[in-house]
């Protein structure tokens, strides 16, 4: 075989393996999940479609055992929630009202993983080290780095999007937008440029919120130079304690609570490949997890196993029972919207998954 025969057959062996590491399966889902995939300028494969951003989509109901691949948007309904795992048990478990897409690209000896979060709330569990330990996450207001955790994330548009830390650290860098208009030829056009303020850390049991401020207006000299009018918009950032209202909405948006019988149904409908896939994510979700807690949390770690907590619900619930425990009750200087309608007192409501 030539040399150049075997870099080939070695690219393409690559190629495969990250694939594999990056695709996810949905292995739960409640209510309405919807998968945009194969995106084109023109309108192709099976009906119906949607056009999004400049580009037609197919458009799936999602199932579980469904694979989610490079570019897709997943957008879930109100009171809806599904759960993307990947192959070495990373997972996404995606909120009610959530829009966001995915995407990923070899650099160097690492993988950059992109999630732009439009709306909605998304809990990830992050392997450190692992293939997605290299995640970006974009919202309207903010650029947010994680290198393996467990983390929150919401986005309201250009309103507000936040970042609540269960374990590790994520890195979090405001968006300050700079809007010139230039005047050229006699007509005036308006140049929009996007950058990134300094980073903040937040840690665990924290929370960072970047909300919008008001456009700041900047008066420039009469110069005689092409920009005419600037103005810039710096989102106002405050970190601080997660409340415990906080960590039950945190519950709430990101655990499937199946009965006996859904259970039942589900074993009749689906293949018993496809099973087999789910219950060998499930298990790999539970290792991946429990990997990282002992990383982070060493007494966590042996309280877990020595209670055999062994489902992924039952570990990330106890993960937010731990901070719930010492967490104010709600947020200092909480308004209507900052909070869904909570009962923080409700604890069992929340928490008890029996």
């Amino acid at each position: 075989m030539s040399l150049l025969k075997f870099l080939l057959i070695l690219v393409l062996f690559s190629q495969v393996l990250l694939a594999n590491d990056m695709v996810g399966t949905i292995t739960q889902k409640r209510g309405s999940v919807e998968v945009f995939s194969n995106p084109s300028t023109q309108i192709k494969g099976n009906p119906p479609h949607a056009l999004y951003n400049g580009l037609y989509y197919s458009v799936q109901e999602a199932k579980v055992g469904m694979k989610i691949d490079q570019g897709n948007i997943i957008r879930t309904g109100k009171a809806s929630i599904a759960r993307i795992v990947f192959a070495n048990g990373d997972q996404y478990i995606v909120g009610p009202g959530t829009e966001y897409s995915s995407s990923w690209k070899k650099e160097a000896k690492k993988t950059a993983t992109l999630m732009n979060l439009v709306r909605g709330k998304v809990r990830a569990v992050i392997s450190k080290g692992g293939p997605r330990s290299n995640l970006n996450i974009q919202t309207k207001t903010a650029s947010m780095g994680v290198r393996g955790t467990d983390f929150y994330v919401t986005a309201n548009g250009y309103k507000k999007s936040t970042v609540s830390v269960l374990r590790g650290e994520v890195s979090v860098k405001p968006k300050v937008t700079e809007t010139k208009i230039i005047e050229k030829a006699g007509k005036k056009i308006e140049k929009i440029i996007v950058k990134e303020a300094p980073e903040i850390k937040v840690s665990k049991g924290f929370v960072a919120e970047v909300k919008e401020t008001p456009k700041e207006e900047i008066s420039l000299p009469d110069t005689g130079k092409k920009i005419v009018a600037k103005t810039v918009e710096k989102p106002m950032v405050n970190v601080r304690q997660t409340s415990k209202v906080e960590l039950a909405s945190i519950q709430k948006n990101t655990v499937i609570r199946e009965t006996q019988s859904e259970k039942e149904q589900m074993q009749k409908t689906l293949s018993k490949e496809v099973i087999a896939k789910i219950e060998e994510l499930d298990k790999k979700s539970v290792s991946a997890t429990l990997t990282d807690i002992k990383h982070y949390d060493p007494a966590l770690y042996n309280k877990l196993k020595e209670e055999k907590v062994d489902t992924v619900a039952a570990i990330n619930t106890t993960v937010v029972k731990k901070i719930f425990e010492t967490a104010p009750e709600r947020p200092a200087k909480a308004t209507e919207e900052d909070f869904e309608d909570i009962k923080v007192n409700a604890y069992e409501e929340y928490f008890d998954l029996n």
